[in-house]
C-alpha cells in the first residue's frame, strides 16, 4: 500500500541528527543531582496543598486544571494536571517564550496506568529554587507518600516512577523549570480565559497558525523533545548533565507560539541532508526503539518503555 503525504509531512520527516552520537558511561546517571529540596516537600499528598480534602478528591479551591496541547508520551498513562499559584500572584507573562512563576507555585500531575492511579508528582517553586518529586497512591488511594526513589511497575502496572533526581533531566531544560503551561502548550482562548481571570500578567495574543498535520508533527517534537534539544538547556538555572545532550546539542526542537510558517519551524530549519528522506532521520530511528545502547540512544530516554506508534507515524 502506498501512503502519499502532504508536503508539511515531508518537511516534519527531514533528517535530523540529535546530539547524543557521543559515548557517555555517565549518561543516564543522576546520581549527582541535589535533591535537599524534594527532601523538605511534604511526606504526604494530603498536606501538599492540590486537595482540601483527600478523602472526598475536594480540590483546594485554587487548583487550575490545565491541558497542554502536546503531552508527553508516558506510555498511555492518563494524566491530569493543575496550576497552584500563591493568593494575588499571577504567571509574568511579559516574555511571550518565557513565562515565569512566582515563588509558592506548586504544579502537579496524577498518573493513571491500565485504570490504577499510581503517582502525583509535584514541582514546588521555592527562593532557592524547584523541588520536586513524586507521591505514590496507597493500594486503597486514600493518600500518597512522597517517594525520592525510582520504583517499578508501581500499583502492580507497567509503570515506572522516576527518582527525584530524574526530574531535573527534563524539566530543568527550560528556563523555569515548569513543562506544559505556556504560550505554546495552551492555545489563544485559554490564554484569554486564564488573563481575564487573573491568573496571566499580560495577553499573550499572537497564534499558531499551522496546518493540522504540521502543527500535530512539530507539537509533538515540543512535547517530547524540546525540554533537553533546545540551544539554551545547558544555561538553564537547574540543568543538569544527566540525559543532557551535550555539546553537539545542536537542534532546537522548540515549537514557537507564534509560528505562522512551517518553514520556519526550528526543527525544520535545523534539518540535515535531504528533505523528506524518513528512513535516514535520526529522530524516527531513536523514537522507533526503547533499547537504551550507547550508539542509539532511545527517544525520549526517561519516562517510557513503549513506542508511541501513533506519535511515531
Amino acid at each position: 500500500m502506498t501512503t502519499h503525504l502532504p508536503p508539511t509531512a515531508l518537511l516534519l520527516s527531514a533528517t535530523l541528527v540529535l546530539g547524543c552520537d557521543r559515548k557517555r558511561d555517565d549518561f543516564r546517571d543522576c546520581s549527582g543531582v541535589d535533591t535537599s529540596l524534594a527532601e523538605e516537600l511534604p511526606t504526604m499528598l494530603s498536606q501538599a496543598g492540590l486537595y482540601d480534602d483527600i478523602e472526598t478528591e475536594s480540590l483546594a479551591e485554587n487548583a487550575l486544571e490545565f491541558t497542554p496541547r502536546f503531552p508527553l508520551w508516558t506510555d498511555g498513562a492518563t494524566k491530569r494536571r493543575w496550576l497552584l499559584l500563591p493568593p494575588g500572584e499571577a504567571v509574568d507573562t511579559r516574555d511571550p517564550g518565557d513565562w515565569v512563576f512566582p515563588v509558592g507555585t506548586r504544579t502537579f500531575k496524577e498518573f493513571t496506568r491500565d485504570g490504577v492511579r499510581v503517582e502525583t508528582r509535584l514541582n514546588l517553586k521555592t527562593s532557592d529554587g524547584w523541588a520536586a518529586a513524586s507521591y505514590h497512591w496507597d493500594e486503597a488511594g486514600s493518600d500518597a507518600t512522597l517517594q525520592l526513589n525510582a520504583a517499578d511497575n508501581v500499583g502492580g502496572t507497567a509503570h515506572d516512577v522516576p527518582s527525584a533526581t530524574e526530574c531535573a533531566a527534563c524539566h530543568g531544560g527550560r528556563g523555569d523549570f515548569t513543562l506544559g503551561f505556556s504560550a505554546t502548550q495552551l492555545d489563544g482562548e485559554a490564554r484569554t480565559s486564564l488573563f481575564e481571570a487573573g491568573v496571566l500578567s499580560d495577553p499573550v495574543e499572537a497564534a499558531l497558525e499551522l496546518d493540522p498535520t504540521a502543527a500535530e508533527g512539530l507539537g509533538y517534537l515540543h512535547g517530547n523533545c524540546s525540554h533537553c534539544h533546545n540551544p539554551t538547556r545547558d544555561q538553564q538555572p537547574q540543568a543538569t548533565d544527566c540525559y543532557a545532550p551535550g555539546e553537539r546539542n545542536e537542534f532546537d526542537l522548540t515549537l514557537p507560539h507564534d509560528l505562522g510558517d512551517v518553514a520556519r519551524a526550528p526543527a525544520v530549519r535545523t534539518a540535515r541532508s535531504q528533505l523528506g528522506g524518513p528512513r535516514d532521520s535520526k529522530v524516527l530511528d531513536r523514537m522507533s526503539t526503547r533499547v537504551q545502547d550507547d550508539d542509539r540512544p532511545a527517544m525520549p530516554p526517561l519516562g517510557t518503555e513503549l513506542v508511541d506508534e501513533e506519535g511515531l507515524a
